[in-house]
């Protein structure tokens, strides 16, 4: 025991396995920088005393963050790779909410978030999904409206559209940007809608 400490501490604080090279992919709204700070890693950091488990749930724990994968390559290198949440709309719940395009919310909004996102009205909390559950219906509609409206050569742009209401009674509502003109969708068969709009 003696033996295997004393060979782990002199391996953990050697200076051939200082890290050198720490490689950041993945990421266009974060900074290297903020991703370096999240995951709380430097140049210098013995290679294999860094917990790359730790690492990856530091990284997870920034909200623009959905997915990351850590990395080492001996003697001298930590990759880091993430998957930034990809912004579908801001959902109006009282409070504002980002909607990533899995229909999940990831964070709160805030003014320096993406403020041309359509906003999604008439959710409830209990429509929200929590990941493990299946989404409801009303959330099931305002996806497939902005999955088509993000189709290329959709009649209604995604980037035209300020809202999108959920009406439980008469479905979809859109509101378009420029001329605030109003187009109801009702509820379901929405690619045959749009092909006939």
């Amino acid at each position: 025991s003696a033996l295997f400490m004393a060979g782990y501490a002199a391996v953990t604080q050697s200076d051939y396995f200082r890290t050198k090279t720490i490689s950041v992919t993945g990421y266009s709204r974060l900074s290297q920088e903020t991703v370096l700070s999240q995951a709380q890693l430097s140049p210098g950091d013995n290679l294999l005393a860094v917990n790359l488990q730790l690492v990856r749930k530091r990284l997870l724990a920034h909200p623009w963050i959905a997915a990351a994968r850590v990395s080492r390559e001996i003697p001298e290198t930590i990759h880091i790779n993430i998957e930034e949440h990809a912004c579908m709309a801001v959902v109006d719940l009282g409070r504002k909410f980002l909607l990533n395009r899995s229909g999940k919310i990831f964070k709160e909004y805030e003014p320096k978030d993406p403020c041309k996102l359509p906003v999604v009205t008439g959710i409830t909390y209990s429509d929200l999904s929590l990941g493990i559950d299946a989404r409801s219906r009303a959330m099931t509609h305002v996806l497939d409206v902005l999955r088509i409206s993000r189709a290329k050569g959709s009649i209604i742009p995604y980037k035209e559209i300020r809202q999108v209401h959920w009406d439980p009674e008469m479905g979809i509502r859109l509101t378009i940007w420029n001329n605030k003109r109003t187009i109801k969708l009702g509820v379901g068969q929405f690619e045959v809608k749009y092909s006939r709009l």
